[in-house]
């Protein structure tokens, strides 16, 4: 069997990880962290989102470049949330 079949379907991102950990050391059950990492994500990816609309509204040329990023960033943060 090759290492890259023995590798996890999912890895959390580094930094999602890193505070799991921290948490953890601190007494926090698993599910517990999930839920609130969750809930946060969702909140930024939003405002994430609603800030790409307020800068697309705008209609200056010379934003036009964020958008991608914008949109690209909402979706790492949270990807199941609604664009």
């Amino acid at each position: 069997m090759s290492a890259s079949g023995c590798e996890p379907l999912h890895t959390p991102p580094e930094a999602r990880a890193k505070i799991t950990s921290a948490l953890l050391a601190h007494g926090w059950e698993r599910g517990a962290i999930e839920e609130v990492l969750d809930l946060y994500n969702s909140e930024l990816a939003r405002r994430i989102r609603e800030e790409r609309k307020a800068v697309e509204a705008e209609n200056i040329a010379s934003h036009a470049y964020l958008f991608d990023g914008m949109d690209y960033a909402a979706d790492i943060i949270d990807p199941h949330s609604p664009s």
